[in-house]
């Protein structure tokens, strides 16, 4: 699971983002594994479906008060 991939402003628009998640995506790919990520950002949203993500759904969390 991917969360929280972020770029500091003074960066942005340069395809860092791109470029690490684009890297570690491959890798996990080649260990088998299957990536998921959440998001929150629309920008950000592009820039997972340039690198070929696909929505497949909303998420949501639920605490319990009494935890």
């Amino acid at each position: 699971m991917i969360v929280g991939v972020c770029t500091h402003i003074d960066y942005r628009g340069c395809g860092y983002a791109t470029a690490l998640v684009s890297k570690l995506c491959i890798d996990l790919l080649l260990e088998g594994k299957t990536v998921c990520l959440f998001y929150d950002n629309p920008i950000a949203g592009k820039i997972y479906e340039n690198i070929g993500f696909i929505e497949i759904g909303f998420w949501s969390l639920w605490k319990s008060e009494k935890c």
